[in-house]
């Protein structure tokens, strides 16, 4: 509890106030009539509008804003002008090499069964003993819901004590 009273204090004696200047760090930030949250919004200021600062009440600060007075919280400020969001689409940049490449349906599918393109060689490598032909015969069998339905409450009546 004492270390959260320290940082409380600490965090309200560095924040800068009485004629600081601010810039809006969020997206939107309301302008509050009174010093509480839920207060009625005058306006709202853009990201990187500039604010003029004046006395802190609790977690909110006196502002002046383009000659609108009221409060914003603390969270809303920063007491350095907003850098310009850089983005790679503005920029002369080819970002193709290192782009994740989706993997094909073909190739999905048959991870997800354990089996790559060429499954004829994993064949090979088992023998006789595997039947390439009937199991590729098996995997391209459609089972209708219906008879999927009726196979799976087959099975729950056989399965009942």
């Amino acid at each position: 509890m004492k270390t959260f009273l320290v940082l409380l204090v600490f965090y309200f004696a560095c924040f800068p106030t009485w004629g600081a200047e601010f810039f809006i760090k969020s997206l939107k930030a309301p302008l509050l009539k009174e010093a509480k949250n839920g207060s009625k919004p005058l306006t709202t200021l853009e990201r990187g509008t500039k604010v003029d600062g004046g006395s802190p009440e609790g977690a909110f600060v006196a502002v002046t804003a383009s000659g609108a007075k009221g409060f914003i919280n603390k969270l809303f400020l920063s007491d350095k002008p907003l850098a310009e969001k850089a983005s790679l689409l503005n920029q002369d940049v080819d970002i193709s090499s290192k782009a994740r490449k989706r993997a094909s349906g073909f190739t999905s599918a048959a991870a997800a069964r354990g089996l790559k393109e060429d499954s004829d060689q994993i064949f090979k490598n088992l023998g006789k003993e595997a039947n390439a032909t009937e199991f590729k015969k098996l995997e391209t069998f459609l089972v209708s819901d219906e008879d999927g339905l009726e196979f799976i409450q087959d099975v729950k009546k056989e399965l009942k004590p």
